[in-house]
């Protein structure tokens, strides 16, 4: 065998110790890397379904997300719509604004000559008021007057109804006292010439009328009481002629005086009558 053929034979020995011990040495290698492996595998398997579910909850989120910026999208879009719209609706309200200013001093001159035709109607109001409340106060002035009127005119015919009905009292009064005279004076005349009574007498006392309280009879002598005294100026010696409707009963004097009454001697007593309590007793007929 030649040289060339003695190395490759030793390279090739080499070769194939050298493949033995790497093949050895791979193989142990290759069960602890396939231990490694399965447990990466394993590991990786925990890990991959780890990462589905995030990756799930992250489509989840993602779906959402984008749902959100769509709605967001919409939203700025509307934004941007309505920032638009306002802007027209500002400038329009601007526009509004410099033909209100114009207007709005055209409306100041009106409020001035408002306010100024208010006062004026303010006046006139307050006049009309016044002028209201005399009218008012004529009114009821003039009421007060007829009331016034009316009660003076029902007061007037009352007191001439009064009067009228007076008149005819006071003229049957004056028929019968004319009557009631004209008995006195017959009766009179009969008791000057009967009874021979002096007139002088009569009509120089003054005149005092009274009536008779009682009257007592002791045989021959009669005493009246009258209803007068002193204090009507009654005096002793006094004489009153006694009456009773109409008819003429006689004299009495005065014999005693007291304030109140007095005391009369029966001096003169007509026939066929009877002095009595309630007759009529006058110093003058």
């Amino acid at each position: 065998m030649s040289a060339i053929g003695r190395i490759f034979l030793v390279l090739n020995l080499i070769l194939s110790a050298l493949f033995v011990g790497w093949a050895a040495n791979a193989l142990s290698t290759s069960e602890e890397y396939k231990k490694q492996l399965d447990t990466e595998v394993a590991s990786h398997a925990t890990t991959q379904s780890e990462a589905d579910s995030m990756a799930e909850g992250l489509r989840a989120e993602l779906s959402t997300a984008k749902t959100r910026a769509a709605s967001l999208l919409d939203e700025r879009n509307d934004f941007s719509n309505n920032a638009t719209r306002l802007q027209g609706e500002l400038d329009a309200a601007l526009a509004r604004t410099d033909s209100l200013g114009g207007d709005v001093a055209v409306i100041g001159s009106t409020i001035a000559d408002l306010n100024s035709t208010l006062g004026a109607m303010e006046a006139a109001k307050n006049k009309a008021v016044a002028d209201a409340a005399q009218a008012k106060s004529n009114a009821d002035d003039a009421t007060d007057a007829k009331m016034a009127a009316d009660s003076a005119r029902i007061d007037a015919e009352d007191a001439l109804d009064s009067a009228n009905a007076m008149i005819a009292a006071l003229e049957t009064s004056l028929a019968s006292s004319k009557a009631s005279n004209s008995r006195l004076s017959a009766t009179l005349a009969t008791a000057v010439e009967e009874y021979g009574i002096a007139l002088g007498e009569i009509t120089s006392q003054p005149e005092i009328s009274s009536t008779v309280l009682s009257v007592k009879q002791s045989g021959d002598i009669a005493l009246v009481a009258l209803n007068v005294g002193s204090d009507d100026a009654v005096v002793k010696g006094m004489t009153f002629e006694i009456w009773s409707g109409g008819q003429y009963k006689g004299q009495v004097r005065v014999e005693s005086v007291m304030p109140g009454m007095c005391s009369a001697l029966v001096t003169k007593a007509v026939d066929n009558t009877s002095i009595a309590e309630g007759d009529h007793a006058d110093t003058r007929l």
